[in-house]
């Protein structure tokens, strides 16, 4: 008896610490899924977007409180019923079904109806989750009205920079063309002479190649020029990121402006001393310069007593990781009752039909999206600063 004791108490011993073990690792699984709960809870509360949790019949089991804001129903209304109570029409039931059922991982545009039976669009995404081995979906409500007013907000944004670009285009046309004719007349006088030594029978090989050989160069001209107009005015360009050399972005813009600025007798001067690229729209930071540069142009256009006008385009280190691109002139001071508008949308000085004055509030915009402040400098010399912080990857040259 006594050995049979011996043996069944440390085995009842063993048997209540596994008990005791499994009751403590059941109360922390039950804790951690309470936890994980509220934290769902609290994620669905915050979403902007109505959220219905359903299981495989479709059947509500949660939702959050955006469903209230937008369809009026309370939650305790929903929960338990089939999603069907929402949906317009048996065709949204079934598109809504097909989502369920298929890999598609794609949007579907489904019409809800709110308790007061209004109809409202929703683009409607899914996520498959499991739950204590009970396979439920989560369907994320995006508010039909919101997103196509935003598409419909950033086609309007496109439309006005593509006319930006073009206006731009037209303003500078007059130096594109001028830098176009050169080589041109160059290639007619060089043809010219050509055909009259072929004429003369006084045809020498190597001054035939040589004159080929720059008439070639002189194509390739126009040809980069033809290139840079096309890949500026392009829209299909308007949200490709590559990365690029600043400079190389400085001197295709001023490729469409310099010979304007040289005919007018202002001195254009270049410093780019820091040699960095960044991520960017090529064509959208293109075209920021153009108009800055275009500006100081015009500012330098009205002020026929300076003999001294120039255009500075410069670079400057900030820190390790960030330097600043200036376009500066020194053309007439912009008071300070200008300083304080000049970025706003529809401002400007110049006289009516020159310019929309859109020019800086949209360079502005794209700077933004391409991650680059640009600001006025206080200096009473006139100073855009183009700021790049901490993206770049530089060396100073």
């Amino acid at each position: 008896m006594e050995m049979n004791s011996f043996i069944i108490l440390p085995f009842i011993l063993f048997v209540a610490t596994l008990l005791f073990i499994g009751i403590l690792t059941i109360k922390k699984l039950q804790t951690k899924i309470k936890d994980l709960k509220m934290k769902n809870n609290l994620i669905l509360s915050n979403l902007q977007e109505v959220v219905f949790e359903i299981n495989n019949q479709l059947t509500i089991s949660n939702v959050n409180e955006r469903v209230y804001q937008l369809l009026g129903f309370q939650k305790q209304n929903l929960v338990g019923k089939n999603i069907d109570l929402i949906l317009s029409t048996n065709d949204d039931y079934i598109n809504l079904l097909n989502l369920i059922e298929s890999q598609d991982l794609n949007e579907h545009k489904i019409n809800c109806k709110s308790i007061s039976q209004i109809e409202i669009p929703f683009k409607v995404k899914k996520i498959k989750i499991t739950d204590q081995e009970v396979k439920k979906t989560l369907l994320i409500f995006i508010d039909g009205r919101t997103s196509e007013a935003l598409e419909k907000m950033n086609e309007n944004s496109m439309q006005i920079i593509q006319s930006s670009k073009l206006a731009s285009l037209g303003e500078i046309s007059g130096g594109i063309a001028h830098e176009i004719n050169n080589p041109l007349s160059i290639l007619k006088m060089n043809n010219r002479n050509i055909i009259k030594k072929i004429n003369a029978g006084k045809i020498n090989k190597e001054q035939i190649l040589q004159k080929l050989t720059k008439q070639n160069e002189t194509i390739n001209r126009i040809s980069n020029i033809v290139t840079s107009i096309r890949s500026f005015a392009s829209s299909k360009k308007m949200t490709l990121k590559e990365v690029y050399r600043i400079d190389d972005i400085v001197k295709e813009s001023l490729s469409f402006l310099k010979e304007k600025i040289s005919y007018e007798g202002i001195d254009l001067i270049l410093e780019l001393n820091v040699q960095a690229i960044w991520d960017c729209n090529g064509s959208e930071i293109t075209q920021v310069l153009i108009n800055l540069i275009s500006n100081a142009y015009d500012a330098l256009y009205i002020d026929k007593s300076n003999n001294s006008r120039y255009i500075k385009i410069y670079t400057e280190m900030k820190t390790q990781t960030s330097f600043k691109l200036i376009i500066e002139n020194n053309g007439p001071s912009i008071p300070n009752e200008i300083r304080e508008k000049i970025m706003e949308p529809f401002f400007t000085t110049k006289p009516i039909g020159v310019g929309t004055g859109m020019g800086l509030s949209i360079s502005i915009g794209l700077c933004k999206k391409n991650d680059i402040e640009l600001y006025l400098d206080d200096s009473e010399i006139t100073k855009f600063v183009l700021s790049f912080e901490s993206k770049v990857n530089q060396k100073t040259a």
